[in-house]
C-alpha cells in the first residue's frame, strides 16, 4: 500500500496527485538522485487482470521512446513490494484543463503559445509511429513556466499494431475521440490530428462542440460522427474567421479531408498567428 511520508525503495511518498483509470499519480522525490518525480502506480483491485498488466508494460515501452521537450520524460519502470510503477519526470504546473477553468477566456497570445507547443509535441509522437489516441485537455501539462508537455500515453499505439476495438468498447474520451475511433474503425495520426482540433476548440470557445452535461456518452459519439460542429466565434465572437476556417477543417469527419499532420497544422497556425485579431 502506497502511503504519503513513507519510502516505497528509494522513493519518498510526498502526496497523491491524481488518479486515472489505469492507476494514482503520486509526487515522489527519488532519494538516490535527489530529484522530484511522478510515480504513476497501478490500482491493486487490477494486478489480477494480466491484459491490463501487459496493457501497463506497453504503455511504459512506447512512452519510453519518446524524448521530446513537449511530452513528459519516462524514466523507468519498476515493480516494488508487488507495486507496478512508471517513474515519470515530475511536472511542477497544471492541466491545461484547470487552466481553462481558472482562466478562460485565456489571452490569445497564451493560446497560440500552448497550442503551438502541443503540435510539436505530437508531430514528435507520430514521426516516432505513435498515436496517442486521447488528446484532451486534462492529458496536456503546463508548467508554471508556460512549458507544455503531453502526458497520459496510456492508450497510445504504435502505427500498425492497433485493431479496431470490439463493438460497444471505445478506448478513449468520447468528448475529444474522433468519427473513426468511436465507430471501431482502423485509425492512424489523423485521429489525433482531429482530436487536437477539438482541444483547440475549447480553448478558444470554453467547451468542446459536442460535450454537454445533458448528453449521454452514447448521444455525444453520435454528434462526432454525424453532426457538424458549429464554429467556435458562435460562442466567442472575438474569434476572427481564419480561425473558425482552420479549426472546422481539423473536426472534418473524413481523415482525408482534415490536415494530413500536426506539422501542416504548425504551418497555417504561423499564418493566423500573424493575423491581427479582435482580442
Amino acid at each position: 500500500m502506497i502511503e504519503t511520508g513513507k519510502k516505497l525503495a528509494n522513493y519518498l511518498i510526498k502526496e497523491k496527485i491524481g488518479v486515472g483509470g489505469m492507476g494514482s499519480i503520486y509526487s515522489a522525490i527519488d532519494t538516490m538522485l535527489n530529484r522530484q518525480v511522478a510515480l504513476k502506480v497501478i490500482h491493486p483491485e487490477l494486478l489480477s487482470n494480466r491484459h491490463l498488466i501487459e496493457k501497463f508494460k506497453t504503455e511504459a515501452r512506447m512512452h519510453a521512446q519518446l524524448n521530446h521537450p513537449n511530452i513528459v520524460t519516462v524514466f523507468s519502470f519498476e515493480i516494488i513490494d508487488k507495486d507496478y510503477i512508471i517513474i515519470l519526470e515530475y511536472v511542477d504546473g497544471k492541466s491545461l484543463k484547470a487552466l481553462l477553468q481558472e482562466t478562460y477566456p485565456m489571452k490569445m497570445a497564451d493560446i497560440f503559445q500552448y497550442f503551438k507547443q502541443i503540435l510539436r509535441g505530437l508531430n514528435y509522437a507520430h514521426s516516432q509511429n505513435i498515436i496517442h489516441r486521447d488528446i484532451k485537455p486534462g492529458n496536456i501539462l503546463v508548467t508554471k513556466l508556460g512549458q507544455v508537455k503531453l502526458s497520459d500515453f496510456g492508450i497510445a499505439k504504435i502505427l500498425g499494431t492497433w485493431e479496431p476495438s470490439m463493438s460497444g468498447f471505445v478506448m478513449g474520451t468520447p468528448c475529444y475521440s474522433s468519427p473513426e475511433l468511436l465507430s471501431g474503425k482502423a485509425i492512424d495520426s489523423r485521429t489525433d490530428i482531429y482530436s487536437v482540433g477539438i482541444t483547440f476548440y475549447e480553448m478558444l470557445a470554453g467547451v468542446p462542440p459536442f460535450c454537454a452535461d445533458e448528453y449521454t456518452d452514447e448521444e455525444i459519439q453520435q454528434k462526432q460522427i454525424h453532426e457538424t460542429p458549429p464554429p467556435p466565434s458562435k460562442r466567442n465572437p472575438q474569434i476572427i474567421k481564419e480561425l473558425d476556417e482552420f479549426i472546422l477543417r481539423t473536426l472534418k469527419k473524413r481523415p482525408e479531408d482534415r490536415y494530413q499532420s500536426a506539422m501542416e497544422m504548425l504551418g497555417e497556425l504561423d499564418k493566423y498567428e500573424r493575423i491581427k485579431t479582435n482580442e
